[in-house]
């Protein structure tokens, strides 16, 4: 065992006091690149970037014992030895699809890892205490990792794979969550207490419980199947996306923080996804400043308690009359496909971008003060008075 450690010690240290021109790549374009940083020592280099250089081979980085910063971008490259490298922070890998393992349990320092398209078949973090950040990416032999260990784990990334990521009450530094395209996130009843950003975008899940998530200020499940959902106890909610899902109504009374609201049904021209709300009540919404509402079934909507908002978007509901006397801050609107026959902006002093489409007008009027810098208007059914007033000030 003694001479075990011996040569491993003596190996450490002549791999530090190693010299770069010392080194027997076996890979000349990983020397070629090693060479083209003009650094003399191995105890120099802290970041390697191998981005563009066609990389088959970098076994030659157990060399680096200060390395801090690692990009690999190597289609080629079938192997990876990360043990030495123990000083590692941050590691991105994107591309190499012939790497099958990596080992990162010596990588203790580690904080940020990203994985992109890489054919992993096991990824084990348990090791790795002090990552923060976690982004994987189409790593499709995974089906399943285990981060309730991570303790310092802030921010989960996962895209356009089949894996079930569990988290606990255990990581309560983990304040987003942002998960599309199968990858999903699995979550233990007694929720996530830090969690202010949760997405959950085209993830093919039917309901969802975030009454436990009381320090949410986000929350994005666009292109779901999600019918109803609680909010009573997300009072710091502040933006809230909930378009192509198929909501017939939603109570947002308690989230009197709320500043940006999506919700609609299937915004795609060809779905027959409409859903028919009845009734939207943002009475309690005093904060709004942006509302995007689509293939909702909506016929009237009372906006007179958001005097903030700003941006407003309507498309595809049966609307006759909406009032905008109240929202003077607005400046973009747009109104496209419903049923509306006429609307006055004429209160409506800041608008900067107006788009009135597709509905029934015959009838728009607008301020003497407004200066639109972007209008786009169909002719719909257009009275003279009003062709005639919009030719007279150039909007036509």
């Amino acid at each position: 065992m003694d001479s075990i450690l011996n040569w491993f010690g003596r190996f450490k240290s002549d791999s530090i006091e190693k010299k770069i021109s010392q080194i027997n790549f076996k890979d000349e374009n990983f020397k070629k690149m090693i060479l083209d940083l003009n650094i003399a020592s191995v105890t120099s280099i802290t970041e390697l970037n191998c981005e563009g250089h066609d990389l088959t081979c970098i076994d030659e980085i157990k060399y680096f014992p200060n390395l801090e910063v690692l990009i690999i971008d190597s289609y080629d490259l079938e192997k990876l030895d990360l043990t030495f490298n123990e000083k590692l922070k941050i590691i991105t890998i994107e591309r190499s699809e012939h790497l099958t393992e990596i080992d990162f349990s010596k990588n203790i320092a580690l904080e940020v890892l990203k994985l992109d398209n890489l054919l992993l078949e096991n990824l084990d973090l348990k090791a790795n205490l002090n990552l923060r950040q976690l982004f994987l990416d189409g790593l499709n032999e995974l089906d399943d990792i285990d981060l309730s260990l991570n303790i310092n784990l802030e921010e989960l990334h996962i895209g356009h794979m089949l894996i079930s990521a569990r988290v606990n009450e255990n990581n309560k530094m983990l304040k987003k969550i942002y998960c599309s395209y199968g990858g999903h996130c699995i979550w233990y009843e007694n929720g996530l207490a830090e969690l202010e950003d949760l997405t959950l975008e085209n993830v093919e899940i039917d309901s969802l419980d975030v009454t436990r998530f009381p320090k949410l200020k986000k929350l994005d499940i666009t292109w779901n199947q999600i019918s109803e959902i609680n909010l009573s106890q997300n009072i710091l909610l502040e933006e809230l996306r909930i378009t192509d899902n198929a909501f017939s109504s939603i109570n947002l009374e308690k989230n009197i923080n709320l500043k940006y609201l999506h919700l609609g049904g299937d915004t795609e021209p060809e779905s027959l996804e409409k859903i028919n709300h009845t009734h939207l009540d943002l009475t309690h919404n005093t904060q709004l400043l942006e509302l995007f509402i689509s293939s909702s079934g909506l016929s009237k909507v009372d906006l007179s308690n958001n005097s903030l908002l700003e941006r407003l978007y309507i498309d595809e509901n049966p609307i006759i009359l909406i009032d905008l006397s109240k929202n003077i801050l607005l400046n973009d609107l747009s109104i496209k496909n419903t049923l509306l026959e006429s609307i006055n902006l004429s209160e409506n002093k800041k608008l900067g971008r107006l788009e009135l489409e597709n509905n029934k007008l015959k009838s728009v009027e607008l301020s003497n003060d407004i200066a639109i810098l972007d209008l786009s208007l169909s002719d719909d059914m257009l009275d003279d008075k009003t062709i005639n007033e919009l030719l007279k000030r150039g909007f036509i």
